[in-house]
């Protein structure tokens, strides 16, 4: 297939940037799909090449011309589908180019498109817009259960597909428990992710707490590693015991599954795949309340449920949430969206 993929960013260093999504992009090219795809605001600066994709960049001057040259660089082009990613920032686009093109139209939600968390400076307030794009989609994509039933609740219909992570990059556990037990941080600056909570009620467990993220101020008593690339990170996993994660929204939690591969033990809110991963023997456990001391309480019990020498759920895990097997899975969604032949949405 032929994809015209819409995005409102894309990695061009992953010196800076998390992979996000691109795993999953890279298994899809690998299985003969060509992407062609496009980015709305910034990064990168200019139109590049990273990991094998190619991306064009419609980062300079104001929305309207943005948006235009956009239009303009796809007309005539022939897709057999267009693809957006977080719609709240690429929908309309989409829906236009779609239209344009008499091709469907295929949403996948993958941030905060439909939370509205005020207190934590969260979400967005167009949810309207962003239904509006989303009823007049042939398929609609969530990361994880919790927020494909947002999405029915406003009567759209879902699938549950997550993106994927390349295992073979994580580093496996296997050293026994420290004590005591070694304590690792995951986060950003960003209000949602509650940094201080976490670390916190990190602290409380354990005096080995390390944090790896952008901070805006440092934590007495943290090693702060700050920012490392994603490789980086799946290879340090392995020298922890426990992740504590205080997100008050994850709209899958990619490192929530490599802990989960790593062989970690894992205290969270009931937030993106932590239910899914409890399910499958991750010794994973959800903090009923909001507060530091539910979030240590389920630190202990994710401890106390981590036997020594058990071995981890990997060949559940990678089954799932593995990059060639959710490209796989959206192979089959984007050519059933395919399928439903030319843009039919309403208006």
């Amino acid at each position: 297939m032929r994809l015209l993929l819409i995005t409102p960013g894309f990695p061009d260093d992953d010196r800076r940037y998390t992979p996000g999504v691109v795993d999953t992009l890279v298994a899809l090219a690998a299985r003969g799909h060509d992407l062609d795809i496009h980015t709305l605001r910034a990064p990168p600066a200019r139109s590049t090449t990273f990991r094998g994709l190619s991306i064009t960049a419609h980062v300079d001057g104001p929305r309207p011309l943005r948006f235009a040259r956009f239009l303009g660089a796809i007309a005539g082009g022939t897709y057999d589908a267009v693809w957006c990613l977080w719609p709240n920032h690429t929908g309309l686009a989409a829906l236009a180019a779609a239209r344009r093109l008499r091709r469907p139209l295929i949403a996948s939600l993958a941030g905060g498109e439909l939370e509205r968390r005020t207190e934590l400076r969260y979400g967005d307030p167009r949810v309207r817009r962003i239904e509006y794009v989303l009823k007049r989609a042939a398929v609609v994509t969530a990361g994880a259960a919790p927020l494909a039933a947002r999405a029915r609740a406003l009567g759209i219909r879902v699938e549950v597909a997550p993106i994927g992570v390349d295992f073979e990059a994580v580093a496996l556990r296997t050293s026994p428990r420290a004590s005591p037990p070694r304590v690792v941080v995951v986060s950003d600056p960003s209000p949602v992710k509650r940094t201080t909570m976490a670390l916190d009620a990190a602290l409380a467990i354990s005096g080995d707490v390390t944090h790896f993220g952008r901070a805006r101020a440092p934590h007495p008593g943290v090693v702060h590693r700050g920012f490392v690339a994603p490789g980086e990170l799946r290879r340090a996993l392995a020298n922890f015991d426990l992740l504590i994660s205080a997100s008050a929204h994850e709209s899958q939690g990619v490192v929530l599954i490599e802990a989960a591969y790593a062989g970690l033990a894992i205290a969270a809110f009931d937030v993106g795949v932590m239910k899914e991963l409890a399910h499958m023997g991750v010794p994973a456990a959800i903090a009923t309340r909001t507060s530091a001391a539910a979030l240590s309480a389920a630190g202990r019990l994710a401890l106390a449920g981590a036997v020594d020498g058990a071995r981890p759920p990997r060949e559940a895990i990678a089954e799932r949430f593995s990059a060639a097997g959710t490209a796989a899975r959206f192979e089959e969604i984007l050519g059933r969206g395919r399928g439903s032949g030319r843009f039919r949405g309403p208006g």
